[in-house]
């Protein structure tokens, strides 16, 4: 009995209400999320009845997106990263308050990086250490417009050495074709800052696997 924005009754589970600036933002990036049409006042107690677009909601509307999508060339170009992070620290409270949609969000390829857009946990803040060899990915913090500390409550990490490698060296070795140059490189920076990680079985038993 709700009409949606495509013009057929749906059941209220299943179609949300949200204000025009959340439909407009998601129906770009995925035009196939229900989104009630505007019922007119004598029909609020149905919208009423229709669940409202939180981010809980909007995390399971992108995760489903994204899943339906090539993992290597899934398109990117519709998503305005800014705008939807914008949109998300907007419902910060409910987003940092719950383990699960930080979880899920962060996993979303939705955060800016060189050449692309990527899961929040393939990305590093800009921090005290800087990688000489180019094999860490950066949030692009300019294209987001700053957003340094709610990307920190969502689990981004500033870059040191014991990051760089606990994780980015394994992932660099495991996602991309290095050169041997840039191994012999790794190897070398390795030595040099040893005493670093002597202590951390972690990172000693990632790099040993390598």
């Amino acid at each position: 009995i709700a009409l949606g924005r495509d013009g057929a009754l749906w059941p209220c589970v299943e179609i949300y209400r949200a204000n025009e600036k959340t439909i407009s933002l998601f129906s770009t990036i995925d035009p196939n999320i229900p989104f009630l049409a505007d019922m007119g006042e004598e029909n609020e107690d149905i919208v009423k009845l229709c669940p409202r677009f939180s981010a809980n909601a909007a995390v399971d509307c992108l995760e489903g997106f994204f899943g339906r999508q090539d993992p290597v060339n899934h398109v990117q170009h519709d998503i305005d990263p800014k705008q939807l992070l914008d949109w998300f620290e907007a419902r910060r409270e409910e987003v940092i308050n719950s383990d699960e949609i930080k979880h899920a969000l962060s996993e979303l390829p939705i955060f800016p990086g060189p050449g692309g857009l990527y899961p929040l946990s393939e990305l590093a803040l800009s921090g005290g250490f800087e990688d000489p060899i180019g094999i860490t990915e950066i949030i692009d913090l300019k294209r987001l417009g700053g957003k340094r500390e709610f990307l920190e409550q969502l689990g981004a990490k500033p870059l040191s050495f014991e990051l760089y490698a606990r994780d980015h060296i394994p992932r660099a070795f495991n996602t991309s074709e290095l050169s041997p140059k840039k191994k012999r490189d790794v190897v070398q920076l390795l030595s040099s800052e040893l005493g670093k990680i002597r202590g951390t079985i972690e990172i000693r038993r990632n790099l040993a696997a390598l």
